[in-house]
């Protein structure tokens, strides 16, 4: 029972070190600049809604209907988008953390509202 503990906390632990990790990374690599996602050195790309696929088993029942493209890991594209999110559904079925979830379809599905040109970010208490 001690070594299941154990290995639970492990996978906890090194969970929450990968999220950190990806919040990071998506901040260094996908700054903002006036309302537009900074794509290379010649092109601005604004942000656009899509509604969140069937296919994307990891964030299709999140509880809202559209996501940001670009997401806040730099996916431009739908399917660069489900091909990523997909590697993580495994994890979801380890039910490690309440909240895992809605950590992963904050970065991969972000919340997408019209009215709203900036990006909105997962809540501290999630990360």
């Amino acid at each position: 029972a001690q070594h299941s503990t154990d290995m639970l906390r492990y996978v906890e632990l090194a969970f929450v070190a990968l999220a950190a990790g990806m919040l990071s990374a998506a901040g260094a690599m996908y700054p903002y600049a006036q309302h537009m996602s900074y794509q290379s050195d010649l092109s601005y790309r604004r942000p656009n809604c899509k509604a969140i696929p069937p296919a994307m088993a990891l964030c299709h029942d999140v509880g809202y209907p559209e996501m940001r493209l670009p997401n806040l890991l730099g996916h431009e594209s739908m399917r660069e988008a489900l091909q990523q999110a997909s590697s993580w559904v495994p994890l979801l079925a380890k039910r490690c953390h309440p909240d895992t979830k809605k950590f992963l379809c904050s970065v991969f599905a972000p919340v997408c509202i019209d009215e709203l040109e900036d990006p909105i970010w997962p809540c501290r208490s999630l990360c």
